[in-house]
């Protein structure tokens, strides 16, 4: 474990500084700041690294440690909970789980037993013995189940106590001037850190595992992602809010099975059954001639769909509604069990009370400040910016946000007119061939390419951006500044990276109009669907965004702290050989090299599964193998995040949280959405309606007629409108000569109103079938969503009876 030179006295937290920082303010601020520390009860012991760890030249480590009295002190001020008698309702951390949490656990210990294991010694702290808890007072510590001082405060509760003392603690004669925070903004400091627990790397087998150790043996490398997180052990070694985070991605991916199993279930339902549909055999054995797409696209058979016919209905089959259907259920049962488990985790790690701690005014707020007002819970004058001011810089910020959501949609306006453009130019310069026959699908794929590369750039681009409009609304606290921030993200890329979806899902092809009447942009036609309808297009971009994205930010997330590591460490081999040697027997120095955990905190982490979360819910039912592809990435996810945790990152000082924060009223808000979504997708943008109403009014089986055919042959030619050759004047189309003596040419009638395809009958009966469809689905999801939500208790019964019984405990302790 990490101490002092002494070997006995551990190590709190870690202060670095520069030594060539030649700032004499610098040098005050740190003097009053430690002077202060040690009034508090702060004992320090300095190291001075003389090679280069870093951009800063010789490297100062202050390593501090708090006395007995000082973490009695603040742990009392903090209002720290500590057991004072056994829990005589649950014996240990696993009897507080419930029923999803025990099948996880069993089909996880089924996994794990396929694995070799060895004989290494650890503990998880999964059976640690769960004890009634009470907030402490250093008055009645006899109360509290002590077996040593050195013991009574765990090693995260330690490091928690030091950093609430550097939080609050003055460093200038200003009353503004308080906090470490502050420190490292000024850059008097370079970095505060608690110190890891030893190293990560595995002994010989038979050997006892540090707590880094059993992290990365257990949790941290690739090896182990059929073992179920030790969430107890990662609470205990990184705190609450961690802990809570990796508590719901491992609910989530679970939860996912399940969908991902229903999804595979109606893929191969399409793939089983796409022999026998019989409007994939129609479309593939037609001789219908379709009318030219573009104004250099020549006419082309039918029966040139017939790969588009058979990809589309392996993902739009009768399946897909029912399992559209079930997905909204899906997310709505996510939300209300994360909640039951949540309030399991807060039980268990006594968060139940957990009242965010005290949130300091943001250094750069004060400097920005114009007057003082008084804060009526503190008592105290505080920096304060008047409100016309405010309201100038978030009006700036608001502007800024919305001139980068046009650019978006501006952006994807570029990507329209290269569809239809290079759809032209294509048609121009290739011959006949399987390039040809395939042009649509290869502009399709490379479209979704082009857009993933630019949605890539955006992304970069207004992240960067988005920070300095934060800072320039100038939120208060840090809370505000993140809810901020988190709510201008998310929806600069719900609109970076669904507006492509939406376009292809909803409005590609709507507007083409049809050879009576055909609708242009720059002179040329408006880009068209596939006779088959755009569901494949939506599918598509779907894939390979959702795919590729993924893919990218595990790179990135990997990547990226091993070559700030090999960076550090490069040069510091540049350095004597003394100085080498020295750094590799120094575990302090060592953790220097590793990257900073970041301003932002988890919110990356977050933003990229909450997106994930919209792509499969928002869009599910023309992508059924979305959840799939999801439960692959967040496999992966949870093992790479936990990696850069215990092996890439300093160790982040631990915080307490029992929640996701506002990221669950985005996904609430997102599973709302998705019913609307998912409803027009099968109604607007599939066929299934069509189909249905085809069946009951015009079909074999209409009007209740009994027959050996299906009920929807003859919907391929009832649903192509048909026009002469010789009356289509108002267009200039390089016929194909193969197909130059037809008399006449087919198109979509579906998407054209009757104003433009005066042949059409059953325009109006489709339009009402789909609105019908769409109030009864919303209107039976909305239904269901209400009920699973009203039935599903947020705090499981147990837990109500065991968190009563500890507050009446607590009373009778100290009253």
């Amino acid at each position: 474990m990490p101490t002092f030179r002494d070997g006995e006295t551990n190590i709190d937290f870690i202060l670095v500084y520069s030594e060539d920082d030649e700032n004499e303010r610098h040098k005050e601020m740190r003097k009053t700041f430690e002077s202060h520390l040690a009034k508090e009860g702060m004992r320090f012991e300095t190291e001075w690294l003389p090679c280069d760890a870093s951009d800063h030249g010789g490297t100062s480590f202050i390593k501090i440690n708090a006395s007995w009295e000082t973490l009695c002190r603040w742990a009392q001020i903090s209002r720290l909970k500590k057991p004072f008698v056994r829990n005589d309702i649950f014996n240990n951390n696993r009897t507080t789980r419930g029923v999803i949490e025990k099948v996880y656990q069993s089909q996880n210990d089924y996994l794990t037993g396929c694995f070799k294991e060895t004989n290494y010694t650890y503990d998880t702290h999964e059976n640690d013995e769960s004890f009634f808890t009470a907030t402490f007072d250093k008055n009645r510590l006899d109360s509290f189940l002590m077996e040593s001082k050195e013991t009574f405060f765990t090693k995260t509760e330690r490091y928690r106590l030091v950093n609430n003392i550097l939080q609050i603690t003055s460093y200038g004669e200003n009353e503004n001037d308080i906090g470490i925070s502050q420190l490292l903004s000024e850059g008097a400091y370079l970095d505060a850190y608690p110190p890891h627990e030893g190293t990560w790397k595995l002994p010989k087998e038979g050997s006892a595992l540090g707590p880094r150790q059993t992290l990365y043996w257990t949790w941290a490398r690739m090896g182990a992602w059929a073992r179920p997180q030790p969430l107890d052990l990662i609470r205990l070694y990184f705190g609450e809010k961690i802990a809570i985070y990796f508590a719901w991605l491992g609910f989530y991916t679970m939860m996912l099975i399940p969908a991902s199993i229903l999804g595979i279930v109606v893929f191969l339902y399409g793939v089983v059954t796409l022999g026998t549909e019989p409007l994939v055999k129609d479309i593939c054995a037609s001789n219908f001639t379709i009318c030219p797409l573009c104004e250099t696209c020549g006419f082309t058979p039918l029966r040139g769909s017939c790969t588009y016919s058979k990809i589309t209905y392996v993902f739009d089959n009768s399946g897909t509604v029912v399992f559209a259907f079930i997905m909204s259920i899906w997310a709505t049962f996510f939300i209300e069990l994360w909640k039951r488990y949540r309030a399991r985790l807060s039980y268990r790690w006594d968060t139940e009370d957990f009242e965010q701690e005290e949130d300091l005014v943001r250094p750069e707020y004060v400097i920005v400040s114009n007057k003082k007002k008084l804060n009526p819970v503190t008592g105290k004058m505080e920096a304060h910016l008047s409100t016309k001011i405010k309201a100038r810089r978030v009006a700036f910020s608001v502007s800024t946000l919305v001139l980068m959501l046009l650019l978006v949609i501006f952006a994807l306006f570029g990507i329209i007119v290269y569809r239809t453009i290079t759809s032209v130019l294509a048609y121009q310069v290739t011959k006949d061939g399987i390039i040809r026959r395939n042009i649509r699908l290869i502009i399709s794929i490379t479209a979704s390419i082009i857009n993933f590369i630019v949605i890539t750039i955006m992304d970069k681009v207004y992240s960067k951006l988005a920070i300095k409009l934060t800072n320039l609304e100038a939120p208060r606290t840090r809370t505000e500044f993140e809810d901020s921030y988190t709510l201008k993200m998310f929806l600069f890329q719900a609109v970076n990276y669904y507006s492509s979806i939406v376009y292809a899902a909803f409005f590609k092809g709507r507007f083409a109009g049809s050879p009576y009447g055909y609708n242009t942009m720059f002179g040329y036609r408006l880009e068209e669907c596939d006779p088959t309808g755009c569901l494949i297009d939506v599918c598509i971009s779907l894939a390979i965004v959702m795919i590729l994205k993924q893919a990218l930010n595990n790179t990135q997330e990997l990547l990226i702290p091993i070559i700030k590591s090999w960076w550090a460490r490069r040069k510091v081999n540049k350095g004597s050989a003394s100085c080498s040697q020295q750094f590799d027997d120094n575990p302090t120095f060592q953790d220097f090299t590793l990257s900073q955990f970041g301003e932002l905190g988890l919110f990356s982490e977050y933003l990229e599964m909450v997106i994930q979360f919209g792509f499969i819910t928002l869009f599910v039912a023309a992508f059924p193998l979305a959840p799939f592809f999801a439960l692959l990435n967040n496999i992966i996810e949870i093992r790479v995040d936990a990696y850069k945790f215990i092996v890439q990152l300093r160790r982040v000082p631990p915080l307490r949280g029992n929640d996701i924060g506002m990221w669950l009223d985005i996904l609430q808000s997102i599973s709302t959405i998705s019913v609307l979504t998912n409803g027009l997708v099968i109604g607007i943008t599939s066929s299934f309606i069509p189909k249905v109403v085809y069946s009951l009014l015009y079909g074999p089986c209409a009007n209740g007629a009994e027959t050996s055919l299906p009920c929807i042959s003859g919907f391929l030619e009832n649903s192509l409108g048909e026009i002469a050759v010789q009356d289509i004047r108002s267009m200039n189309i390089a016929v194909n000569t193969s197909l130059n003596s037809t008399p006449s040419c087919r198109f979509n009638a579906f998407e054209v109103t009757p104003t433009t395809n005066p042949n059409q009958i059953n325009y109006w009966h489709i339009l009402a079938g789909r609105l019908i469809f769409l109030l009864i689905f919303e209107h039976i999801v909305f239904g269901l969503k209400s009920f699973v939500d009203i039935v599903i208790s947020d705090v499981p019964s147990d837990l109500a009876i065991a968190s009563r019984r500890q507050k009446l405990l607590e009373i009778q302790l100290f009253y």
